[in-house]
């Protein structure tokens, strides 16, 4: 018997039926009160049922794109789509036009409010009259990146129409500046980062105009599009380069295991790992090494690569046709890179290249690309292959600049 079963259990006296009637209202009252002397907190019964038949209207319309939380007013993010793609769900599944965001830390999504939150963004709307407030938990809102993100769209689109002058969001105000942009010709801001808009790299071809795929946030002035990747002050990866499923985790042995044969067939992870002389069966060995907790802590060694394929790959990583808007501090940067010349810009060149490989105490691959002479400063950029979620199996390729 669980504990709420023996709790109802031992207040079934209270009641005149034996037991709470949910649909008496002195009944509702009665556990309410009961409730408040054991949490502390005022529950109101009703209401989280509403809140519960809400979620469960979003989750069955939406099939795949969220799931349930233990508390009634949240619901779980799991396609890890932006506020503004979440409103737009709220508003076609209720029919109703107006959906209010609330970020972290304001309105009633403000301590001491006990359903507030300081990580996640609430979504305040209405149906059929009654009032619901509900945090989009994990996903895309469970980072501070995603949070800054939704920042700066809700900075921008409260920007639409007002002079300089009128705008009281700094950040919102440096970004406009700096894109030479007057907020009274801005007619539209869209957040498009929790799109599912993939990129294939492609070293041979270097960096291509794909600003609008890579955009974030696409903001529309005297009918030109300004393509903006938005970036908080740790937000380092420029590319997610999927899943090396060639390395995976067999329960029954507790091991990590190479398929050599599904490794050859995926043509673009065999070439990330042949461009830095990464060697598959290393990074195996080292996984079983972490596994095992034995061998001595991996190290760093030099590797010889080809630049101008490394350049490539980097190139292709970055790319161009867009703003590279990034946290600086309490200001923001903004980088135009408008064409593949801007893109040789910032990176400069190739000075030196290194691997280190899992084992003892590190369950990630990387590889170092040193550089110099960059015009925006980097020092280098790392290819990171691990897993994504804490795991070990099938680790994931990624790029970031550092």
């Amino acid at each position: 018997m669980d504990n709420i079963t023996k709790y109802l259990n031992r207040i079934a006296y209270k009641f005149p039926k034996g037991y709470p009637d949910m649909n008496n209202d002195q009944d509702v009252l009665l556990l309410e009160s009961l409730i408040f002397k054991i949490l502390g907190e005022d529950i109101k019964i009703n209401e989280a049922a509403a809140d519960v038949k809400i979620v469960k209207t979003l989750i069955d319309n939406n099939p795949g794109f969220f799931d349930t939380q233990s508390d009634s007013r949240r619901i779980a993010n799991k396609k890890k789509i932006s506020a503004d793609e979440f409103s737009k769900i709220v508003k076609n599944t209720f029919s109703i036009d107006d959906v209010i965001i609330h970020p972290p830390n304001s309105g009633p999504n403000k301590k001491p409010a006990i359903h507030s939150s300081s990580k996640f963004n609430m979504f305040e709307f209405e149906v059929d009259g009654k009032k619901y407030l509900i945090l989009l938990s994990g996903g895309a809102s469970a980072n501070k990146g995603q949070d800054f993100e939704d920042r700066i769209t809700l900075g921008l689109q409260d920007a639409i129409g007002l002079s300089m002058g009128d705008i009281e969001d700094e950040q919102t105000k440096q970004i406009l500046s700096k894109l030479n942009i007057n907020p009274q010709d801005m007619t539209k801001v869209d957040q498009t980062g929790g799109q599912d808009t993939k990129r294939t790299i492609n070293p041979e071809a270097g960096p291509q105009d794909r600003g609008k795929t890579i955009s974030d946030v696409t903001v529309i002035a005297n009918n030109k599009p300004y393509y903006l990747s938005i970036k908080n002050k740790t937000g380092d990866n420029i590319y997610n380069g999927g899943t090396v499923s060639s390395i995976t985790y067999n329960k029954e042995d507790n091991k990590i295991e190479f398929d050599q044969s599904k490794f050859n067939s995926d043509k673009l992870k065999l070439s990330v790992f042949n461009m830095f002389d990464i060697d598959p069966i290393k990074v195996t060995d080292g996984l079983n090494n972490y596994i095992e907790d034995k061998g001595e802590a991996p190290s760093w060694q030099d590797v010889d690569v080809d630049k101008d394929e490394v350049m490539g790959f980097i190139g292709s990583a970055i790319d161009y046709g867009y703003y590279y808007v990034r946290e600086e501090g309490k200001g923001i940067k903004v980088i135009h890179l408008e064409s593949s010349e801007d893109v040789a810009k910032l990176i400069g060149k190739i000075s030196n290249a290194k691997v280190k490989y899992p084992g003892n105490g590190v369950k990630s691959t990387y590889a170092r690309v040193g550089l110099e002479g960059s015009e925006q400063g980097l020092r280098y950029i790392e290819v990171q292959i691990r897993n994504a979620s804490g795991g070990i199996a099938n680790p994931v390729i990624k790029v970031q600049t550092k």
